[in-house]
């Protein structure tokens, strides 16, 4: 694996809030990173529909991302989603066992959720020596569990209230190893936890109003061993060492939509506005660079706008996303240090990295079902485009750069009704690069896909071109739904 190269700014892990990228989810990424479908863990009609959410429902994920939805849910029903995914070129897999149910009532309501998950350590060795007679043995995998629970009420015919809350005991995360370019083991360890409230109000004339507040906090270490072997005088040299990382990050976010009928009966407009604050009181040290990692900060929007189109057994849904941004990350020297520009003194910056995004989000996806069967069709297309001013107090420059690329997504997916339950499989594949290389076996420049359930952010500032593998990931999903009455 060729790691991004030089990379001396400060990067940030960030899990926040559940949810489809096109509706409460915001990434950042400034390099291209995959990041697989780990948090693809709760019911979805329109996955295979590329996840369309802005102007059509979701009435499967809806109770889960604002629990005031819970209120239109009348049958109880068990969700149980196999899901596994990989990369091409193994750098990351793994397989989900969630199991989900939304527990209806005519006053209070409720959902529940819980997964069990392992996770592939690709690229590092089972048994590692260490310096003297000790050793190192690692895992091959790592397991992660989730649970989610909400609770909600109606007040009155049109308005609904509901509260969630969310836990992820996580033992890794996709693309972490990815950073941690000149490593041979990481051992990571941490919890995600996410408290939520939502509101839905009908307006009356088929008009909704959605509301979603959310605090989300991300609590991770990532022990990372290091090694360098040396001959001499005809004997190796093993030098072992080990770093202790911390990645912290505390996210506010805001997420409201709006849905009403436009012109011909069965056709819907929807807007969605999201926003978003994130604090960084520790940042991890990627890369091996021996700069301490210091507080950062990202506020991030989103502006959409969706059109969609039922009629009779078929629907069709589009959406277009504008995303901008900003983040910024800095150092500080905790020891004197001589540049080209002089010394500097313990608690002065060594690098401070100012990001502006402007990103795009465009969609769209067509469904076809009947009481029987049905099938869908999705593509999402992606760009990522930022610009960095990063003054390298280290090295006494200033460097300015605009980077873009675009990501896409095709998905698909069938369902089979046998009347006392329901089959559906759901496919999806996520690439950088042209889709003719992809469907005809060339090579694709790099793969990044989203990541719906928890979404993971990277922002990291290199200080040059960065260099990744082509590979691309692909997930797999079957969901069994079985009713247990009204």
């Amino acid at each position: 694996m060729n790691p991004p190269l030089r990379i001396i700014a400060c990067a940030a892990l960030l899990l926040t809030s559940p949810g489809a990228v096109a509706a409460q989810h915001i990434t950042l990424k400034t390099v291209p990173i995959p990041l697989g479908e780990q948090f693809q863990l709760l019911p979805s009609r329109n996955l295979g529909m590329a996840s369309v959410r802005v102007a059509i429902d979701d009435p499967l994920l809806d109770p889960f991302t604002n629990p005031a939805r819970g209120a239109a849910v009348d049958e109880l029903r068990i969700y149980a989603l196999p899901t596994m995914y990989s990369e091409t070129n193994g750098t990351l897999g793994g397989r989900s066992f969630p199991i989900a149910t939304v527990i209806p009532g005519r006053t209070v309501f409720g959902s529940f959720a819980f997964a069990m998950q392992q996770v592939d350590n690709p690229n590092r060795w089972g048994w590692v020596p260490w310096q003297g007679d000790q050793s190192v043995f690692q895992e091959n995998s790592s397991s992660n569990i989730y649970a989610q629970g909400s609770i909600g009420a109606r007040l009155g015919r049109s308005t609904s209230i509901g509260a969630s809350y969310y836990h992820a005991d996580l033992d890794a995360v996709d693309a972490v190893n990815l950073l941690y370019g000149r490593s041979i083991a990481i051992d990571q360890d941490g919890s995600v936890g996410e408290a939520r409230v939502g509101l839905k109000h009908d307006l009356g004339g088929d008009r909704s109003f959605d509301a979603i507040v959310l605090r989300s906090d991300v609590d991770m270490t990532h022990d990372v061993l290091y090694q360098e072997w040396n001959w001499v005088d005809g004997e190796p040299l093993v030098r072992s060492w080990n770093e202790l990382n911390e990645d912290r990050t505390i996210t506010w976010g805001a997420h409201l939509r709006y849905t009403q009928p436009l012109g011909h009966e069965g056709t819907r407009i929807g807007f969605i506005a999201t926003g978003a604050t994130k604090a960084h009181p520790k940042i991890p040290n990627y890369n091996v660079v021996n700069i301490p990692r210091d507080p950062g900060n990202s506020a991030a929007f989103n502006f959409g706008v969706g059109l969609s189109r039922i009629v009779k057994a078929t629907a069709y849904s589009m959406e277009l996303i504008f995303e901008p941004g900003r983040s910024h990350t800095w150092a500080y020297a905790d020891t004197a240090l001589t540049t080209p520009g002089g010394v500097i003194q313990p608690g002065e910056k060594t690098v401070d990295n100012q990001f502006r995004y402007g990103n795009w989000n465009l969609a769209a996806g067509i469904q076809h079902e009947t009481a029987r069967a049905g099938f869908q069709l999705g593509i999402r297309m992606h760009q990522t485009r930022y610009s960095l001013e990063q003054q390298n107090f280290l090295a006494d420059t200033v460097r300015n750069t605009d980077e873009r690329w675009i990501e896409w997504s095709p998905s698909w997916g069938g369902v089979l009704k046998f009347g006392d339950f329901d089959l559906r499989y759901t496919g999806r594949f996520t690439a950088k690069g042209s889709p003719d290389n992809v469907i005809f076996g060339g090579r694709v420049d790099v793969l990044m896909a989203d990541a719906p359930r928890s979404g993971v952010d990277f922002v990291v500032g290199p200080t040059g071109p960065v260099s990744m593998p082509e590979f691309r990931v692909t997930m797999h999903r079957l969901m069994v739904s079985v009713p247990f009455g009204g």
